[in-house]
C-alpha cells in the first residue's frame, strides 16, 4: 500500500497531470485533443500519458474513423480511489482505499437506486443530471458528517493525552 500511495503522490505532483486527469474527467478524448487542451506539446504529453497509463490511472480503447482514416485511440480515466489526508496535533494519517467495481455491479446499484430512466433523450438527461445533484449533496452531507466526526475523535486524542 505504501508504494501505491508513493505512486499517487508521485503522479499527482506533476502539475501537467493533474490537468491532463482533470481534462480526462469531462469525457475521453484522443491524444491530439488533450494536448491541445492542456497546452503541451506531443513528446510531453507522450511522457505523461504513459505514466499515467503504467499507474492505471488512464486507459485507452479504440474507435473506428467514420472517415475512413485509421482508427482513434481514446484515453479515459481509469481509477477510483479516495485518498484522505489528516494532519493534526496528534496525528498523521494517509487512508487509501481504492474502489473496482464490475460493470454488472455498478448495472445493479444504478438501476436499484434510479430504477427506469425515460427513453426519451432529452427526459432522460434532465433526470441524469438531477439525479448527480443529488448525489452531489448526499456527498456533500457524508462529507460534512465525516468531518464532524474526524473534530469529535481529535478532541477525544486530545482528552486522552
Amino acid at each position: 500500500m505504501k508504494n501505491e500511495i508513493d505512486c499517487v503522490f508521485y503522479l499527482l505532483g506533476n502539475r501537467t497531470r493533474r490537468d491532463i486527469l482533470s481534462t480526462l474527467s469531462d469525457e475521453p478524448m484522443y491524444f491530439n485533443q488533450v494536448s491541445k487542451e492542456i497546452g503541451i506539446g506531443q513528446q510531453a504529453m507522450l511522457r505523461h500519458m504513459q505514466a499515467l497509463e503504467d499507474a492505471g490511472f488512464v486507459s485507452t480503447y479504440r474507435e473506428k474513423s467514420e472517415l475512413g482514416a485509421p482508427d482513434r485511440k481514446y484515453y479515459r480515466l481509469d481509477s477510483t480511489f479516495n485518498l484522505t489526508i489528516s494532519i493534526s496535533k496528534d496525528e498523521f494519517v494517509i487512508d487509501y482505499n481504492q474502489q473496482k467495481m464490475s460493470d454488472n455491479k455498478s448495472k445493479g446499484l444504478f438501476s436499484g437506486r434510479f430504477g427506469q430512466i425515460s427513453r426519451d433523450p432529452s427526459l432522460a438527461l434532465a433526470a441524469l443530471r438531477n439525479h448527480l445533484e443529488e448525489i452531489d449533496h448526499e456527498i456533500e452531507d457524508l462529507q460534512m458528517g465525516i468531518d464532524n466526526l474526524r473534530v469529535i475523535r481529535q478532541v477525544l486524542i486530545q482528552k486522552v493525552h
